[in-house]
């Protein structure tokens, strides 16, 4: 305040001496006007440079404009040297009166010598208040400094040099700005950003933030774009650049560093860069585990297999899991059309297949051109061929079914035509062998006619429905000699009951004589 009164003192001093100075200089100095009853400070005395009144006001570059509104010394009109007055700019200070005088300093400006300030209601610059309050904008300051503004111009403070920067209040801008490249930035001398080093917590879009950072009901970008609005996301942490980006999440207790990442050559990736397992958990409780040697585990925190799936089923489909009941592990595929379990191993080219078809048919086996076998305790007991051979008991059967070993069936049936089974024999026409041709072809060859012999069942085997043919023949055929040697007896002992007759007879006959 007391920089104030000497302000007043300096300013009003011409006016204690007003009676005594009359016209000093025309081209400049101190000049008393006694009819518009002020004083005159300045380079062009005539025209009034600063002028002051008995009302509590003084004028620079501006003077009364008594003679507009009778009886009325508050009403001010710019005046500039050099322009007359139909044009200029001014500024009037203005002390209140009573015991706690104020001090107002008002600008006026404007085109027209018919327009002027009514410093009744004027709109201030600075009010210098007599408790030691300043106002810029206001008349009614409320703290030490109280700047208000109701356009865009607002406060600033600013040095000027290579970076002019500062702090600005505007019409749309708030915080500490570097004016030369346009940045905002908060920094302290050593390049750290401290808000409340005592500790609490910082909000954005919030007044109670519930942690160190507590951002609400928006979206945080990190980047060097722009930031695309993810629609209808009510909450996102978005990080964009030219190269890698990532989340690192760090516990410095155990190393444990869990990141997510996304990298230019066009891949996505989560999980830790550190040498800890990866777990994903649902409800805090571990659900699938990926371990350091990359066995993937479920249901399990220790995998022993790249897939590792404990007490649990495992469904692919697109309709509902049909619980098993008390299969303790199953693999289920579910689908309208085909489905199927492809096993393949590259080096050799084997695709083992098992899948059921539309058609249905369930089917198991190969889809490359390999053998299918079916193993029991790591060894291999029946095989199926490319050519459609089966073998039990050989890797290499030579027939449709080839079997090592002894076959035990209750029915075999062997079908064949007509025209091979042996019903012919019994025909008018069929010529039968006699017994002496047929005697000398054993002789001959050590089997009856037509039977394989030993070599070439050793060689080829038995052909089941051949042999059988081949053994029904010769029994019709030993039948028909049967039926011919009983021919014969018949003929024989009816020749000899006839000779025996005939001897009875010759007997009575030679007794009788005697």
């Amino acid at each position: 305040m007391k920089k104030t009164l000497t302000l007043l003192l300096t300013l009003a001093l011409p006016i204690f001496v007003s009676a005594q100075i009359q016209n000093f200089d025309t081209n400049g100095g101190v000049d008393y006007d006694n009819t518009r009853k002020d004083v005159r400070i300045g380079p062009y005395t005539s025209i009034g440079s600063t002028r002051m009144n008995n009302f509590g006001y003084i004028g620079f570059n501006a003077y009364l404009n008594s003679s507009s509104v009778s009886g009325l010394y508050n009403r001010f009109k710019p005046d500039w040297p050099g322009n007359g007055s139909t044009s200029g700019k001014g500024i009037v200070f203005h002390m209140t009166a009573g015991g706690n005088a104020d001090l107002n300093i008002v600008g006026i400006d404007w085109g027209s010598s018919s327009n002027e300030q009514d410093l009744s209601s004027f709109s201030n610059i600075m009010t210098l208040k007599h408790n030691q309050l300043v106002g810029i904008g206001t008349t009614s300051p409320t703290s030490s400094l109280h700047i208000l503004s109701s356009d865009s111009r607002g406060m600033k403070f600013s040095r000027s040099g290579a970076h002019d920067f500062g702090y600005e209040i505007g019409g749309t801008t708030f915080g500490l700005y570097d004016y030369t490249d346009g940045e905002y930035r908060w920094r302290t001398g050593n390049g750290h950003v401290i808000l409340n080093e005592s500790g609490g917590n910082v909000g954005i879009g919030t007044t109670s933030p519930n942690a160190k950072l507590d951002l609400r009901n928006g979206h945080l970008y990190v980047g060097d774009d722009t930031f695309n609005n993810p629609g209808s996301w009510g909450a996102t942490i978005n990080l964009d650049d030219n190269v890698h980006s990532r989340v690192l999440i760090e516990e410095r207790g155990t190393g444990v560093q869990t990141a997510l990442m996304s990298h230019t050559g066009g891949t996505s990736k989560v999980g830790t860069i550190s040498n800890h397992d990866f777990q994903i958990v649902a409800n805090h409780d571990e659900k699938v585990r990926i371990a350091t040697n990359g066995n993937i585990g479920i249901g399990t925190s220790t995998p022993n297999a790249k897939l590792d799936l404990r007490n649990g089923h495992l469904y692919v489909g697109d309709d509902t899991f049909n619980n098993p009941g008390n299969w303790g592990a199953t693999i289920n595929l579910d689908d309208n059309v085909h489905s199927r379990i492809l096993i393949e191993e590259r080096s050799t080219g084997v695709q083992t297949s098992l899948w059921a078809h539309t058609g249905g048919n369930a089917k198991v086996g190969t889809i490359s051109n390999h053998n299918f076998s079916i193993i029991s305790n790591g060894s291999e007991k029946m095989t199926v061929t490319t050519s459609g051979k089966i073998g039990i008991g050989t890797l290499s059967p030579t027939e449709k079914l080839s079997v090592d070993g002894t076959v035990l069936a209750k029915k075999v049936r062997v079908s064949t035509t007509g025209a091979d089974w042996p019903d012919y024999v019994f025909s008018p026409n069929y010529k039968l062998k006699n017994l002496s041709e047929l005697e000398a072809y054993i002789q001959a060859n050590q089997h009856l006619p037509e039977v394989p012999s030993t070599k070439e069942i050793e060689e080829k085997g038995q052909d089941l429905g051949d042999i059988q043919t081949t053994l029904l023949k010769k029994v019709e055929e030993l039948t028909l000699y049967l039926i011919e040697q009983d021919k014969r007896n018949k003929d024989q002992e009816a020749r000899l009951k006839a000779l025996e007759e005939e001897n009875k007879s010759l007997r009575k006959l030679l007794e009788s004589k005697n």
